[in-house]
């Protein structure tokens, strides 16, 4: 009886703190503002041997791993057709930082991203070679480029996977604390860590005191 009594406060001290830990770092996270940004279509380096249509699928992948992180007010890519049509602007191929600002004012974001994709064929001319994305993160307000990253891969089918790689990788340049491709699971392993021991100095204490 005596044993069953103490699993049970251990199994409620254990699922409180827990809880707490969790609603402390929601709250943390709640805390801080978000910042708006907003993702161009990608360029596609001429005669580079990338498609408009991947360039899209590209740059969508970049904006939706953004958007998963939930650190940033991302601007939808249909809202963001909308806006800029409505102001007769033509988007496709950004990628000076005149023309990001340019856009990001339009849109009243605080960072745009831009970027561009090109293959650098293999010597045997078989439309085969290393496919490279650079991203871009522009601040609105100054103009400054904030970062920029490349990430190269070997086929056209492994690009929409290094977009959401390459995202991450700008996640601080706007603003963001540094996240890995694994996303925040080092973060719950730490709290999980942590609860454990909590309820392991209980269960010492309880019976190093018998």
């Amino acid at each position: 009886m005596v044993l069953q009594r103490f699993l049970a406060i251990g199994l409620s001290l254990f699922i409180t703190s827990f809880t707490i830990a969790e609603e402390s770092k929601s709250e943390t996270k709640k805390g801080k503002e978000r910042p708006n940004i907003a993702v161009s279509e990608f360029d596609v380096t001429e005669g580079g041997g990338v498609s408009k249509a991947v360039a899209v699928i590209v740059s969508d992948a970049v904006r939706d791993a953004l958007f998963n992180t939930r650190r940033f007010v991302v601007v939808d890519r249909a809202a963001m057709d909308v806006i800029l049509q409505e102001q007769a602007f033509q988007k496709s191929g950004c990628t000076t930082a005149e023309c990001a600002v340019e856009i990001g004012k339009i849109l009243n974001v605080k960072f745009m991203i831009i970027g561009s994709i090109g293959l650098l064929e293999d010597d045997k001319g078989s439309g085969k070679g290393e496919y490279t994305i650079t991203v871009r993160v522009v601040e609105v307000e100054t103009g400054q480029t904030k970062d920029s990253k490349s990430l190269s891969v070997m086929s056209q089918t492994a690009l929409r996977k290094a977009a959401q790689e390459v995202a991450l990788l700008i996640v601080p340049g706007i603003g963001g604390e540094a996240i890995s491709s694994g996303g925040d699971s080092g973060g719950f392993v730490q709290d999980l860590l942590t609860v454990i021991g909590v309820v392991g100095a209980f269960f010492a204490a309880a019976f190093g005191s018998q």
